[in-house]
């Protein structure tokens, strides 16, 4: 193969992988979109007390769901993903040992909710509780659309599940409805979504001991490239087979994945939990409905690492001074994405609370407030861990998690009973800061501080004009003043020439390759 080749056949591979991960992120932005709706709908008609009771079950159903995630999907993802041939025999014996893991766990939930929550309490977390275990199902199945290349189908399920899930859910809501209906019908809706997801799933991976039949034959793609099927019992009866070999293979192989998935959850998800118990049900909902926008924002630095994962994993073997080069190019464009949004978010905080949540919400304008200074970190922090995982570094990353939740739980614990509900969000502020340091230490060899400042006065500078104008503006209507904020960042962007010639280029090259490949032209 001449170099030429080689080099166009890489460019194409990386071109490809950037388009995957942005196609899976589309898919969970839509998601998470119709999800945030659901959200401020159930804000705008229950109110910050019952949304706080939403929010504190959900919490607490998550710390128990961890049992049954046990990193399943991340394990899925990557050995079904180097063996597509592998995908029935993962999916037949890891279903059957998270089935067991969920009951195990749902019953020691239902023990715990009998024993420290109020009567009134308990069934509709425990409703919350039902729902969280089936979508860690949804969830653990859409795994293996992802190992076998199908996203496609992954489409057709979180759709499906998205739009159903909030149809029913603002029906029911209008309809005067309370939570708990609400969570039920949430519970039929990821039921159905999981019955689709199984459904596709068995069509598109081999089962070697299922027949193909009628149409089904049409639709069945078999990823591991044998001829046939064997001829067969039921699916059923596939399933179960020999289900005593392997369990405890597959707990040790998913177990580093299950450590990281367990520190995420204490690093990011206690903060409602610790203040359910020193603050009542309406500050915790004021403090979700901060966390939840910005979870929705964290969104988009997990899209940049889409693209930035597998080209970094090839530089640091091929190249350093690419990766370098990639490394502080990745550094600058989270910054410019970040900063107008943390800005934004910042100045124009209770007239966004209201847009969204009603003015009774109004308190969580301050959360906001806290939550925009942690926003840069958190996306140069998503870089942190990517970079490690391109360095090989899994085992300082998952010590790094778990430092993380650390200080999270730490900071709760010390601001929670000084502050309430804002002192978890400074808690978050403190966790993504002190998380940051950390991991610029990392860095370091390809980043100085001196190069980190170069690189950000230009969007600083923008960001900073654009807030002033918004500060100016803030009287007008939300959806004049987010525009011509957008406008102002630019064209500072623009005459300060913080995007050189030589990135316009880059950009321009990436999308000519891409038309060349397929097929467009002029």
């Amino acid at each position: 193969m001449k170099p030429s080749d080689e080099l166009t056949d890489d460019f194409s591979r990386s071109s490809r992988l950037v388009r995957n991960g942005v196609f899976l992120i589309s898919i969970e932005l839509g998601s998470k979109v119709l999800g945030l709706f659901f959200f401020v709908m159930l804000a705008r008609y229950l109110g910050a007390r019952e949304l706080g009771l939403y929010a504190y079950a959900g919490t607490l159903a998550n710390l128990f769901v961890l049992l049954p995630k046990f990193g399943f999907e991340s394990l899925v993802q990557r050995e079904v993903g180097r063996e597509k041939g592998t995908a029935w025999e993962y999916f037949r014996l890891i279903s059957m040992l998270k089935l067991i893991l969920s009951l195990t766990a749902l019953l020691a939930l239902a023990l715990v909710l009998f024993l420290v929550l109020p009567r009134a309490e308990r069934f509709v977390v425990l409703l919350v509780g039902c729902f969280v275990f089936s979508y860690s199902f949804l969830e653990y199945v859409d795994s293996f659309f992802r190992a076998l290349e199908r996203s496609e189908f992954e489409v057709l399920v979180r759709l499906w599940f998205s739009l159903l899930n909030l149809a029913v859910g603002v029906y029911l809501l209008a309809a005067g409805w309370g939570l708990s209906t609400v969570v039920l019908g949430q519970l039929v809706c990821v039921l159905s979504a999981l019955v689709l997801a199984m459904a596709v799933l068995r069509r598109i991976a081999y089962v070697p001991c299922q027949p193909r039949r009628g149409m089904g034959a049409v639709f069945r793609n078999n990823v591991s490239g044998a001829s046939g099927s064997l001829p067969a019992e039921n699916w059923a009866g596939c399933m179960t087979a020999g289900l005593g070999n392997g369990f405890r293979e597959y707990l040790i192989k998913a177990a580093p994945f299950a450590g990281i998935v367990t520190a995420l959850y204490f690093s990011n998800q206690m903060g409602i939990l610790m203040l359910s118990f020193f603050a009542d049900k309406t500050s915790v909902g004021y403090l979700s409905a901060g966390l939840r926008l910005f979870d929705n924002l964290t969104l988009i630095p997990a899209a940049v690492m889409g693209a930035f994962l597998p080209v970094v994993s090839r530089y640091y073997r091929t190249s350093i001074g690419a990766f370098t080069t990639t490394l502080r190019f990745t550094v600058k464009y989270l910054f410019i994405l970040s900063a107008p949004l943390a800005v934004g978010m910042y100045c124009l905080a209770p007239q966004l609370t209201v847009s969204l949540f009603g003015e009774s919400f109004l308190p969580t304008a301050a959360v906001f407030k806290i939550l925009s200074l942690a926003l840069i970190f958190s996306f140069w922090n998503y870089l942190g861990d990517n970079m490690l995982i391109a360095r090989n570094r899994e085992k300082r990353l998952l010590r790094l998690t778990w430092l993380g939740a650390l200080i999270h739980i730490t900071a709760n614990l010390l601001l929670i009973p000084l502050f309430g509900y804002l002192g978890a969000g400074l808690a978050t502020l403190a966790t993504q800061l002190l998380y940051f340091i950390v991991l610029f230490r990392f860095i370091r060899r390809y980043l100085s501080i001196a190069g980190l400042i170069r690189l950000i006065w230009g969007p600083s500078l923008a960001a900073a004009t654009m807030g002033a104008s918004v500060l100016w503006l803030q009287d007008l209507y939300l959806g004049v003043v987010v525009p011509i904020g957008i406008v102002v960042y630019m064209l500072i962007l623009l005459i300060s020439k913080t995007i050189t010639a030589g990135e316009l280029a880059s950009f321009k090259e990436i999308w000519r390759f891409r038309r060349m490949k397929t097929g467009i032209v002029g």
